[in-house]
């Protein structure tokens, strides 16, 4: 089926929030098979949203058609394998719907000017993932709350220079507030993304330290600490803290910094940024 026959089957077409499908140029490499997907920025969110609606014409590495495809989404330029997303296994099955969303979360303005989401087809068996075909796409040609809907031709596989960042070590959303009834200042730390892996599996067991400070007065620090979360380079930690009776006046003068961490159990705790 072409993707206009899909979206009529499933009426994502008619909606009009989508604006005109677009088709990638075909080219050499067309026989890799394509990928239709939808995507949009809601950028007063931060958040990528990808909708991967299905893939055709794809090479089999079974003579019988039957594989276990997934797909594999890089946010780049980054550090290695920090922003990899993964879809599901569509099982039994070399080519259809896959229907599945992923998320990329603290993507900015700048992000979107200068990254491209690159996708990846694979096909798992008991010893090896088949690489079947990718495509890279350019965050630059899409705008602010706009769904977009392509259809695209995989390619073969490409390894750019770019693709790694060295100085990247993540983001971190966090939200201010200071109540002039109570004099208190709050401090709620949201959620991580793309934090530097640092553990030999490519993960880390992040937490991050609050620490209020003047610099006329180092000595008189006063520290937070949220709980660890194990295991994940996108921690979630929802954890507020509150500096009480606090005058604004003074507080102006002084820093907030917050510092992430990679708990090593056992040896000393491996900064990972501020």
């Amino acid at each position: 089926d072409s993707i206009d026959a899909y979206l009529s089957k499933c009426e994502l077409g008619k909606s009009s929030k989508y604006s005109h499908i677009k088709l990638s140029p075909i080219n050499k490499d067309c026989e890799l098979g394509r990928l239709d997907f939808e995507i949009v920025w809601k950028q007063s969110e931060y958040n990528l949203i990808i909708r991967l609606f299905r893939l055709d014409k794809l090479r089999s590495n079974n003579q019988n058609q039957y594989s276990h495809i997934y797909l594999k989404l890089d946010l780049l330029p980054a550090i290695h394998k920090s922003t990899e997303l993964k879809s599901g296994m569509i099982d039994k099955r070399i080519n259809g719907d896959i229907n599945e969303t992923l998320v990329y979360d603290g993507v900015s303005l700048d992000d979107i000017n200068y990254k491209s989401v690159k996708f990846l087809v694979y096909d798992k068996d008991s010893s090896v993932n088949h690489f079947l075909g990718e495509y890279r796409f350019k965050l630059s040609t899409i705008q602010s709350d706009q769904y977009q809907i392509y259809s695209v031709y995989l390619q073969n596989k490409t390894d750019c220079e770019n693709d790694e960042d060295i100085n990247e070590r993540g983001k971190i959303l966090i939200s201010l507030m200071y109540s002039n009834e109570t004099s208190n200042f709050h401090v709620k730390i949201k959620r991580a993304c793309y934090l530097l892996p640092i553990d030999t599996d490519r993960k880390s067991n992040p937490y991050c330290q609050l620490c209020l400070f003047s610099f006329d007065h180092l000595s008189n620090k006063l520290n937070f600490k949220t709980d660890i979360k194990k295991q994940t380079l996108n921690p979630q930690f929802n954890q507020e803290f509150i500096y009480k009776n606090i005058q604004l006046k003074k507080l102006i003068k002084k820093t907030l910094q917050i510092t992430v961490y990679d708990k090593d159990f056992g040896k000393k705790d491996n900064f990972i940024g501020n």
